[in-house]
């Protein structure tokens, strides 16, 4: 076999492979394209009605700001979540906050809700009340659906690592 033979079956397996590489990154491209609206408004920080939280949710915008904020702490459980998170969260999908003071009416709905079952509140230091909703196996595993708070410095580890998973998004 000559050297001329020989580059033309390297250029057939190299141009085999080309091909077999193309379609992989097709695949790969198309998804990303189908996985894209659900996953983009957590990677960009931001909250929106594309996002898990809608699909989870359905449309917030015809609840009670009682029930929407429950709602918005059932489907990201075992998350603790400051009353300005539940805010952000409830603004990105789509909820109108018309009180005159909206930050109040959800800190009054916060403590409200934080008497019902699977409810838990951890006091930060400096940052007041984050609040979280026990998942089953979190209600099993302590036996109880009143789950006592978490020592302060484990509830404000958490929330500095949330702080800074979303700065990082």
């Amino acid at each position: 076999m000559d050297f001329l033979q020989q580059a033309e079956i390297e250029l057939e397996a190299l141009e085999t492979a080309k091909f077999q590489l193309e379609q992989k990154i097709e695949a790969v491209k198309q998804t990303i394209k189908l996985l894209k609206p659900t996953y983009q408004p957590y990677r960009e920080g931001s909250e929106s009605n594309t996002g898990l939280a809608a699909l989870l949710l359905g449309d917030v915008s015809d609840m009670g700001l009682t029930d929407a904020i429950f709602d918005v702490l059932r489907s990201r459980p075992n998350e603790l979540m400051l009353p300005m998170k539940v805010r952000d969260v409830l603004l990105g999908l789509g909820y109108t906050l018309d009180q005159s003071n909206p930050m109040a009416a959800i800190h009054t709905v916060l403590k409200r809700i934080s008497k019902r079952p699977r409810i838990k509140v951890f006091p930060i230091e400096g940052q007041g009340n984050a609040y979280c909703y026990a998942t089953a196996d979190e209600v099993v595993r302590t036996g109880s659906w009143r789950v006592a708070p978490a020592k302060p410095k484990s509830a404000i580890a958490q929330i500095a690592r949330q702080t800074l998973e979303d700065s990082e998004k």
